[in-house]
């Protein structure tokens, strides 16, 4: 798919880097460009958005390049926004204006990011999806809904989330031991119509994935974080499976769901001979 943005566009998403002359817009182009094509390898070939998808996509697209661009600017705080500095007797921003705007920029742009990703993900228009969202929380937003923060106490925005990928795999470990990897991998691909809220009028099937969705992803979230309620996560979602196995097909028939339910044969006096395990 082709996205072009201009400078009108950048400056409409971007009000902050407003200015008479084309000077921010020079600078930042090629951010915008680094961006777009990034997005554009995200996106299958041929994909047509709807206008509002489309609009948050380019909207993102200017805010991200913004972040990554202001590194490289000497920006100054003018009554109408930010501009660059133009001359030896213009004081440039203070930083904590300029890490503020940062700050605020990569918030903004990431959730309009994961905005995108979630409709792509649940209108199947994402390359390499298994890749890019084989987990149960799979983008920042998700990660702080479910309470999730840096060991530091930041927010989850997307380089932390990056950086936490390791930690989030092993919790994903944690809850494939827990619910069986069958059921796991039947979360992770009901999550993305799920979380598009693309079926607002479930079956009881489609309530019982749904509900152990959350749970899933509350006792990921605990193991991440290290809290003390794994224990209870743990067996709230186990007694719920087993509740409705019924309607959850892949746990009833995994070797999870088997071993949990084998009876081990206690041997008798008056049997011929007798079994070890």
């Amino acid at each position: 798919m082709e996205i072009i943005i201009e400078r009108t566009d950048f400056e409409r998403a971007v009000p902050a880097f407003r200015s008479p002359t084309p000077e921010v817009w020079n600078k930042v182009q090629r951010y915008v460009e680094g961006c777009t094509t990034n997005w554009q390898a995200i996106i299958t070939t041929g994909a047509t958005l709807p206008d509002h998808v489309a609009a948050t996509l380019a909207t993102a697209i200017c805010l991200r390049a913004a972040y990554d661009a202001v590194p490289q600017m000497d920006l100054v705080l003018t009554p109408t926004g930010f501009g660059i500095v133009s001359n030896q007797n213009t004081a440039p921003a203070s930083r904590e204006r300029v890490d503020a705007l940062r700050l605020q920029l990569r918030r903004d742009a990431c959730q309009l990011e994961d905005g995108v990703l979630l409709y792509l993900a649940a209108h199947n228009l994402m390359t390499m999806l298994r890749s890019r969202a084989g987990s149960l929380l799979w983008t920042p937003s998700l990660c702080t809904l479910y309470g999730i923060r840096t060991p530091e106490g930041r927010e989850v925005l997307r380089e932390e989330f990056d950086a936490m990928a390791t930690a989030l795999h092993a919790a994903s470990a944690r809850v494939v031991d827990v619910i069986s990897p069958e059921l796991y991998a039947a979360l992770v691909k009901h999550q993305y119509a799920a979380d598009a809220a693309l079926t607002p009028d479930p079956s009881p099937k489609e309530e019982a994935y749904g509900e152990a969705l959350l749970m899933a992803r509350q006792l990921m979230a605990a193991h991440v974080m290290h809290g003390p309620g794994i224990a209870d996560h743990t067996r709230h979602i186990i007694n719920y499976i087993e509740a409705h196995a019924d309607q959850l097909d892949e746990y009833r028939l995994s070797p999870t769901y088997q071993a949990r339910h084998t009876t081990q044969y206690e041997n008798k006096q008056t049997d011929p001979s007798f079994f070890f395990g």
